[in-house]
């Protein structure tokens, strides 16, 4: 899917083949108008999928996430319940309110850890 970035709830990313990304950085270059030049390169995500996002990336560092500030008690404790068979496995660790992956362990199987979670996750 290539890179993207977040502003506001808009997800905004660079066009995926070549002669798309010439035309768009001529234009752009032509505008100056990041703003007009990104609108065809844009989508609205929802606050859950800002959410799950942080979880999967901030898991995938060696802090791990304070799992409390995501969304609150409800998400927490889906989050615990899917990383409960992890824990046990020691792949990963709760700690001070951070869930991190063990390294080398649960940072090697960490789709594995991360699906687990997602899957206990409780979606509007």
């Amino acid at each position: 899917n290539g890179a993207a970035s977040h502003i506001n709830n808009r997800r905004y990313r660079r066009p995926r083949n070549v002669k798309d990304y010439k035309n768009w950085v001529t234009n752009f270059e032509k505008s100056g108008d990041w703003a007009k030049e990104t609108k065809h390169f844009e989508s609205i995500i929802s606050q859950e999928d800002i959410l799950l996002e942080e979880l999967m990336l901030g898991l995938r560092t060696s802090d791990g996430v304070n799992i409390g500030k995501l969304k609150g008690p409800k998400w927490t404790e889906s989050i615990l319940k899917g990383a409960e068979k992890s824990i046990e496995q020691g792949l990963a660790v709760f700690e001070k309110g951070n869930l991190k992956l063990t390294d080398p362990e649960g940072m090697l199987l960490s789709n594995q850890v991360i699906s687990s979670i997602f899957a206990q996750i409780d979606y509007p």
